[in-house]
C-alpha cells in the first residue's frame, strides 16, 4: 500500500501546481482556489500560512496604501469646504489723508465773520483734516469657502495613475499568495512523500534482516555459501543508507514545511490518510489537462501591465500641469470691528479663477522625465 500512497501524494502535488496556475487576476485567493484538490490538513496550513506570512502581510499593506492614494485623488475632484476665522490687531500702516479742513474751515471762519458783523457770537468751529488707515486696529473676518475645480487635467490622469497603480499591486498581492499556497502544498506534499517512502524502507529493511538471518543460518548449517551471506549483508546496507537519506530529507522537509509557516522548525505535522488522498487524486484521472493557459492569465504579468499603465499616466499628469486650470471659490460670512450679523456685515463673493504656471525651476520638466524612466 505505501507505493499506492506515494501515487497518490503525486497526483495530489499535480493538483496543487494545477490549482497554483490557474489562478484568475484580480480575484482574491479565497474566491478562485480549488480547496477541493487539498486535503483538510493541507487546507488548514495554507490558512495559517496566508494568515501569519510577514511578507504577505506587507503586501497587503502595500496594497492598502495604494487604495487610499487612489481616494485620495478621487477626493481632489470633489467641492472642498473650508471654515476660516481671522482676528487681527494691527498698528500703524498706510493712511488716506482726506483733507475736510482745508475744505471746510474757509467756509466757516466766512460764516464766523457774517455773524459777528450781525452782532451774533460764532459757532461754526474748526475741524482738522482727517486721516483714514486702510488698517484697522481690531477687525474680525469669519467665513465659509467652497472651492470646485473646474478644469483641472493633472488631476484627472493622476486618478488614472492612482488606479493603474492600485490595480498592480492588486495583481502583485494575489500572485504572491498564489505562489505561497502553492509552496506550502508542495513542501506538505514532499514531506508526506518522504515520510511515506521512510515507511517504505522501514519495511524493506525488516525483509532484508530477516533474509540475512535466514542465509548466516544456512551458511552455518553448510547449506548455503558464504557470497550469499555477503549479498544479504550489502542489500542490508543499501538499505539502511537510503533509510539514513529519506529520513534526513524528510527532516529537511519539516523544517522547510515550518519555515514557510513562521513556526519551530520541528513542529510536527499532521499526516493524511490514504483515504483522504484517494478523495482527492480520483477526480484528477478523469479531469482534462488545462487548456487556455494564456499569459493574459498570469497574476504577474497583469501587475506588470499594470505598473506601465500607472508610469505612463503619472508621465501624463505630471504633462498636464504645464496646461491652464480654472477653479470656482464662493466665499460668505461676517466681517468688520465686532461680531455681529446684519447689514454692513455680512458679505457673499464668487470667484473664477484661471491659472497657468510659466516657470516652476523646470520642477515639471523633472518630474515628466522621472514619470518616463518609470515606464
Amino acid at each position: 500500500m505505501k507505493p499506492l500512497r506515494i501515487t497518490l501524494l503525486g497526483l495530489a502535488w499535480c493538483a496543487a501546481a494545477t490549482a497554483a496556475t490557474e489562478g484568475t487576476p484580480g480575484h482574491s485567493v479565497a474566491a478562485d482556489e480549488s480547496w477541493g484538490t487539498a486535503p483538510a490538513a493541507a487546507r488548514a496550513y495554507v490558512s495559517e500560512a496566508l494568515a501569519g506570512n510577514l511578507a504577505l502581510q506587507v503586501r497587503t499593506l502595500d496594497l492598502e496604501t495604494a487604495r487610499a492614494r487612489l481616494a485620495a485623488a478621487r477626493a481632489a475632484l470633489q467641492p472642498r469646504v473650508d471654515l476660516i476665522a481671522r482676528l487681527s490687531v494691527a498698528d500703524g500702516g498706510r493712511t488716506t489723508d482726506v483733507p475736510t479742513g482745508d475744505l471746510l474751515n474757509p467756509v466757516y471762519q466766512t460764516l464766523n465773520d457774517y455773524l459777528r458783523s450781525q452782532g451774533q457770537p460764532a459757532t461754526f468751529p474748526r475741524i482738522p483734516n482727517v486721516s483714514i488707515p486702510f488698517l484697522r486696529e481690531h477687525e474680525q473676518e469669519t467665513k465659509l469657502r467652497l472651492t470646485q475645480p473646474v478644469y483641472r487635467p493633472e488631476i484627472t490622469r493622476g486618478v488614472r495613475a492612482r488606479r493603474a497603480s492600485a490595480e498592480s499591486e492588486e495583481a502583485s498581492l494575489a500572485a504572491f499568495r498564489r505562489e505561497l499556497r502553492f509552496s506550502v502544498l508542495s513542501a506538505y506534499y514532499t514531506w508526506l512523500q518522504t515520510d511515506a517512502t521512510v515507511g517504505i524502507l522501514d519495511s524493506s529493511l525488516v525483509v532484508t534482516s530477516e533474509a540475512l538471518r535466514v542465509n548466516r543460518a544456512l551458511a552455518e548449517n553448510g547449506q548455503a555459501t558464504e557470497d550469499r551471506v555477503l549479498r544479504a549483508e550489502s542489500d542490508e546496507l543499501a538499505v539502511r543508507q537510503q533509510q539514513a537519506e529519506v529520513v534526513r530529507d524528510r527532516n529537511s522537509a519539516r523544517a522547510y514545511f515550518n519555515f514557510l509557516l513562521n513556526r519551530p522548525l520541528d513542529t510536527p505535522l499532521i499526516r493524511t490518510d490514504e483515504t483522504e488522498l484517494r478523495a482527492v487524486a480520483r477526480p484528477l484521472l478523469d479531469r482534462p489537462l488545462p487548456t487556455g493557459l494564456t499569459a493574459a492569465r498570469r497574476e504577474e504579468l497583469t501587475a506588470l501591465t499594470a505598473a506601465v499603465a500607472a508610469a505612463s499616466a503619472s508621465e501624463s499628469a505630471s504633462a498636464a500641469r504645464s496646461r491652464p486650470t480654472i477653479d470656482l471659490a464662493v466665499e460668505g460670512g461676517i466681517q468688520g470691528e465686532n461680531y455681529r450679523t446684519g447689514h454692513g456685515s455680512n458679505f457673499v463673493q464668487a470667484s473664477l479663477v484661471a491659472q497657468l504656471n510659466l516657470w516652476d525651476g523646470k520642477e515639471r520638466r523633472s518630474d515628466t522625465l522621472r514619470a518616463s524612466l518609470a515606464r
